[in-house]
């Protein structure tokens, strides 16, 4: 039997290795040896939508990201012009987040809400046995699915990390000659879980945060060092758990299997760290650890410096205590990504400035990661309930996202300015953001580029000023006007030469 599983990639301008249908295809090869397993990547791939490529295939099997809905149309219409269409099976975030929305538009596909390895597999057995049925899909977790005109869900359930297999790491060759994101787990869920925007209780069916193993980890970095890549990306929602000891274990095993020539003594690595666990004593012990062992970067979430804000986000942490997480970063060496939320519907217009009154005193132009974000409002969040006087729209399924109206007119009009701002060269940017992230050959290139997003989220901070000023009336509409022109000049130029750099 022959399989496809393919990743319809993003709409941003970045290469990140679509690990979900590589994560599968490493358990279908175990499972399943006489089966044999195509995976495509849009990004890599584009071509390959015909009817000669698909025919062969008895199910495909498709990792649909925000943005793509129009792709995956494309292939469900070529997919319905074959005498013998394959079976379709959705996964990713589109299909578990609003899969009754995809069931009403296509009837006959499968979809699996949340981890879908073992879900697969198991309809993968189904079709072989030529027993696909009502009774058979009824017993697979994680399903939902259309059966004679009845929409049917099934019991959620978390993977088993201890029995998935390792990625079969088919693009390692493209991602290191493309400067792309490599992609490694750690660990799944997140053990605080009540960050009132967050949707990973519904991406799993929990949030309770569970590791890898070691040893499998281990393997993979191993696998990943072999093939010459030596920055992954550690996609971990919470890499910690507060699991500090776990976390020294991992950095032990690391620093061994670097001594042995196992891994290469140069393998770098990023991960996402929770504030409350960066500032705990036991946790700078294990990044102490870590960093001997190759941890590079890592990402916090801040989100807010207003107090009233991050109390409304349910971080638990306050704004004294983020920049203490900051400090002790800096204090151990690290490259510090944030994570911020500038814009959000119940925000005043002094919350505003004082956010970016915030962002100036952590110099925030020197961190990777876009600053500027506004607020998605998500389904199956306590955001959502909590933002419902405000919500002015269906759920958008393409990007699973709620539009709104902000309570502060002036906040409204500075982020509706600061929008307009930021559409001009916006995918560039997010080109070289990722490329940050991404394969490089020499540390010292990967400075280079951060030196030019440092200057492009200076000149982004500056006018976010100027914009605040202008909204604020102390701005007259000619000099406001000018400004943009100037500084929409400096930033082209900035660009620019990042991408010249790139191509280098």
């Amino acid at each position: 039997m022959n399989i496809l599983l393919c990743d319809l990639g993003s709409l941003r301008k970045e290469y990140n290795e679509p690990l979900s249908i590589e994560v599968i295809a490493g358990l279908l090869v175990d499972l399943f040896p006489s089966c044999h397993v195509d995976l495509k990547w849009f990004i890599k791939d584009e071509t390959w939508l015909n009817l000669d490529e698909i025919e062969k295939y008895k199910i495909i099997g498709v990792s649909l990201n925000l943005g793509t809905l129009d792709r995956f149309d494309a292939l469900y219409q070529a997919v319905q012009r074959l005498a013998e269409p394959p079976l379709i099976i959705l996964g990713n975030v589109i299909p578990t987040f609003a899969y009754e929305s995809i069931l009403k538009t296509y009837k006959d596909v499968i979809c699996i809400r949340g981890e879908g390895e073992f879900a697969f597999s198991r309809i993968v057995q189904l079709v072989a046995e030529n027993n696909l049925c009502l009774e058979g899909l009824l017993g697979i977790s994680n399903l939902a699915f259309v059966d004679k005109g009845d929409t049917y869900t099934t019991e959620r359930c978390c993977t088993d990390l201890s029995n998935l297999k390792l990625p079969s790491r088919r693009f390692c060759d493209w991602l290191k000659s493309n400067m792309g994101i490599v992609r490694i787990e750690g660990s799944r869920g997140c053990a605080w879980g009540r960050c009132r925007f967050c949707s990973v209780r519904e991406k799993y069916g929990t949030s309770t945060w569970r590791p890898f193993p070691i040893d499998y980890i281990i393997e993979d970095l191993a696998k990943l060092s072999q093939a010459g890549l030596l920055s992954p990306y550690f996609t971990d929602e919470d890499f910690f758990g507060n699991d500090y000891l776990r976390a020294e274990e991992l950095a032990d095993a690391i620093i061994d299997s670097k001594s042995r020539g196992h891994i290469s003594s140069e393998m770098n690595f990023f991960v996402s760290a929770a504030v409350k666990n960066i500032t705990s004593e036991e946790c700078q012990v294990a990044l102490g650890k870590l960093k001997q062992a190759g941890l590079r970067e890592v990402f916090v979430g801040l989100e807010a410096g207003s107090e009233k804000q991050l109390q409304r986000f349910g971080k638990g942490v306050n704004a004294d205590i983020n920049i203490k997480a900051v400090e002790i970063l800096s204090s151990h060496g690290f490259e510090i990504d944030l994570g911020y939320i500038l814009f959000e519907p119940f925000q005043t217009f002094d919350d505003l400035k004082m956010n970016v009154d915030y962002l100036k005193k952590l110099d925030a132009y020197n961190y990777n990661a876009r600053p500027f974000k506004k607020l998605r409002i998500q389904p199956h969040t306590d955001l959502k309930s909590d933002c419902e006087q405000v919500i002015t729209s269906t759920l958008n399924i393409n990007d699973l996202s709620y539009s709104y109206e902000f309570v502060d007119s002036n906040v409204r009009e500075v982020c509706r300015l600061f929008e307009v701002w930021e559409t001009n060269n916006k995918q560039d940017i997010y080109y070289l953001q990722a490329s940050t992230r991404g394969e490089m050959t020499r540390s010292s290139d990967r400075e280079k580029m951060k030196k030019v997003l440092e200057g492009i989220r200076k000149i982004d901070l500056t006018m976010l000023e100027i914009i605040i000023d202008y909204v604020d009336k102390k701005l007259p509409k000619p000099n406001y006007l000018e400004t943009v022109s100037f500084y929409q000049e400096k930033r082209d130029l900035l660009v620019e030469s990042g991408l010249q750099l790139r191509e280098l």
